[in-house]
């Protein structure tokens, strides 16, 4: 992939540029300018930032470590952390289509997976 400095960019590709700068695309030329980091795979405490209780954020640490993608090590301290400082000890809590909205630039809204079949209408 060939690099360009900005100004060369917008002579060769004015229009393609111009929709960068708007945020038409995925990522806006202020993003891609200041070097936005692109998705990633979540960690365990990406994972434990959307918990909304401190059940549910040990039964992550339990599955992430049954299904391997966490030591026995870093579950335990990151028990610890839990048990000391509750959730905000780890940061805000991530909302529902953050990711999404941050890396996509999608609104983050999707249909409910709870809506019922027609046939289960009350």
């Amino acid at each position: 992939m060939k690099d360009y400095e900005v100004e060369e960019f917008k002579r060769r590709y004015p229009n393609l540029a111009r929709e960068l700068e708007d945020g038409i695309g995925v990522r806006s030329m202020a993003e891609l300018a200041e070097g936005a980091e692109p998705p990633f795979m979540p960690t365990a405490v990406d994972y434990l930032r959307r918990c909304r209780s401190l059940k549910e954020a040990f039964d992550v640490l339990e599955y992430l470590a049954r299904t391997g993608q966490l030591s026995e090590e870093d579950k335990g301290s990151l028990r610890e952390e839990l048990m000391k400082g509750g959730l905000e000890s780890l940061g805000p809590r991530r909302e529902f289509g953050y990711y999404s909205e941050r890396f996509l630039g999608g609104s983050g809204r999707h249909p409910s997976p709870r809506r019922r079949a027609p046939s289960q209408a009350p």
